[in-house]
Parts: structure tokens; C-alpha cells; sequence
């Protein structure tokens, strides 16, 4: 039959698209997460072949693995931004990026993570070593090293003394209030003078560079946190790690440990990064998500 695409991670129901004839022509998958595609062949598949996009604004990031068998081999992606694409196989050693080997490729069309519930969340699997200190009024979050940062504490710098060295994530878990200035209010709602500010930020967060691991994340799991960017910029800077942080308001409901539920187009989630003076969108982070240790389902 040639070569042909064969759908290897499970796509669900509707979003592997065949014609009446069987051949599969069209996949859908959802923004942020990586995901699976086999290429076969009825001879070997050279080896000077690459996985190549049209789109590199849609499909963040490709690339092609082999295994034991030569005639197949699997193209690995990465849907970044929502769109249309197509992905296939090149010839590196031709000047043509949009040439398809064999003129065959597969479209792929990356749909938008968007749960208008709590319940319908995305749950990211955070890997590595993990902590999280949750406000003793948000108890929400368990990571491998899980703290309550007291109600009764006088020093916010205190907040982050106990984290592992070489942490991979980092998450502070509190409610927070940015009508008016940026507040997070790790100790309690009715500690307000204990609260992360931008006065505060910058020392509090400082305590994290050199400590924990170079692919470290900061995980703001406050309301609104990232509706403030010199808020975000300011823990990004004097942490040294990229920061996500949402605009919305946050669930309340505990998660099963190891889990994040802040990975949501309905969240408004957003990440700052050191050195950079504007928002990042998530889908740069998400792309990397194998380097920063953390898994988000298809």
C-alpha cells in the first residue's frame, strides 16, 4: 500500500479521521500536550529523513523517533497554538522544508483546552521533586514535600525556607486579591500584613535561585495572580524560574497528589519568565514540558 500514517497515541472518538476507503487523512488533539503518530512503510524508510510542519506557530514542536523496525519509524508533536497544520516526513538533504516525502502527509487540526468546569480541569502530572506550601486557608495542593505555612507567622520571607535543594517545582498555593495592588496572601485572607506583594516579592522569591534545580518551575496558585504583571515578572526575576499563573479564580476542591489543575485556556493561565519584560504564553512552556518535568494529558 505505500507509505501511510497509523494512529499510535489512542486520539478518542471523532478525532482520528478516515476516508470510506480507510485512509487516515486527519487527526484532532488538543493544545499543550505531545502525542504519537507511526509512519509505515512497505520498504526501509531512508535514514536521512526528518518529521517536518508547515506550521511551527501550530505545531510547537516535532520530531521523529526509530525503533527496531526500519520501515516505521514515529513522529512526536506538540500542539502549541490552536490552527490547522500539516505534518510529515522530509528529506533533509532537500532545500524544499514543504516537500513531503512520498507527497504524503497527514493534517492535524489542535483544538482548544477550555473546561468551563472544575471538575473538567486538566490534571498535569508534575514530576521531579516537588513541594508546595499552601496558606493554612487554601489547603489545596500535595507534592512530594507538603507544607501549610502558619496562620500565626510573622515573616513572609519564611515562606519558602523549607525547600528541598534541587527542587524541579515549586508551588504556592493561597488566595490572592489584585483589584486594587497585587496581594497573595500566603499566611491567611485575614493576615493581610503577612501578604506577597510587590514590595516583598523579589526577597521572598530570591530564596529559590541556586537552591532548586536549573528546569525548576514556580507554580502560582493564586486568584488572579497573573492579572499583574510586574507581579509575575518580580518572582520570575529574583527566582531565576519560569512562573505560571492564572487570571482567573481558582477551585477549591483538594487534588490527588502530584496533580495541577492550573494548565487551562479557562483558567487565563499565563507564565512569566526571567528576564522577560511581557507575559509568555503557556504553550512556549508546554512545549518544553519534557526539560521542566511535568506531563500534560492529550
Amino acid at each position: 500500500m505505500g507509505l501511510k500514517f497509523v494512529e499510535k497515541t489512542p486520539l478518542g472518538a471523532g478525532n482520528a479521521l478516515t476516508l470510506a476507503s480507510g485512509w487516515f487523512w486527519k487527526l484532532k488533539a488538543r493544545q499543550w500536550a505531545f502525542f504519537d503518530l507511526d509512519v509505515v512503510d512497505d520498504v526501509e524508510l531512508p535514514k536521512n529523513l526528518i518529521a517536518q510542519t508547515n506550521n511551527f506557530d501550530v505545531i510547537g514542536k516535532i520530531e521523529l523517533k526509530r525503533g527496531a523496525n526500519p520501515k516505521t519509524a514515529t513522529i512526536r508533536m506538540c500542539g502549541k497554538n490552536t490552527g490547522s497544520a500539516y505534518v510529515y516526513l522530509r528529506d533533509q538533504n532537500n532545500s524544499d522544508p514543504f516537500k513531503p516525502y512520498k507527497d504524503v502527509q497527514m493534517q492535524v487540526e489542535i483544538t482548544q483546552r477550555n473546561a468551563m468546569r472544575p471538575e473538567d480541569h486538566t490534571m498535569v502530572d508534575l514530576t521531579g521533586k516537588t513541594f508546595v506550601i499552601n496558606a493554612p486557608d487554601a489547603n489545596i495542593y500535595k507534592m512530594e514535600t507538603t507544607k501549610i505555612f502558619p496562620s500565626d507567622s510573622n515573616d513572609p520571607r519564611d515562606l519558602l525556607k523549607d525547600v528541598p535543594a534541587g527542587a524541579n517545582h515549586v508551588i504556592v498555593a493561597c488566595h490572592g486579591d489584585f483589584r486594587t495592588k497585587p496581594l497573595a496572601f500566603v499566611a491567611g485572607k485575614r493576615r493581610e500584613s503577612m501578604a506577597v506583594g510587590l514590595d516583598n516579592a523579589a526577597v521572598v522569591f530570591a530564596k529559590l535561585r541556586g537552591h532548586v534545580s536549573n528546569d525548576c518551575v514556580v507554580w502560582m496558585a493564586g486568584c488572579l495572580v497573573g492579572g499583574s504583571l510586574p507581579f509575575g515578572k518580580a518572582i520570575a526575576d529574583a527566582s531565576g524560574c519560569p512562573v505560571v499563573a492564572t487570571s482567573n479564580v481558582l477551585p477549591t476542591t483538594p487534588l490527588d497528589r502530584g496533580k495541577m489543575d492550573m494548565i487551562d485556556r479557562h483558567m487565563a493561565v499565563t507564565s512569566f519568565w526571567p528576564g522577560v519584560d511581557k507575559r509568555v504564553d503557556i504553550g512556549e512552556l508546554c512545549v518544553e514540558q519534557q526539560r521542566y518535568n511535568f506531563k500534560v494529558p492529550l
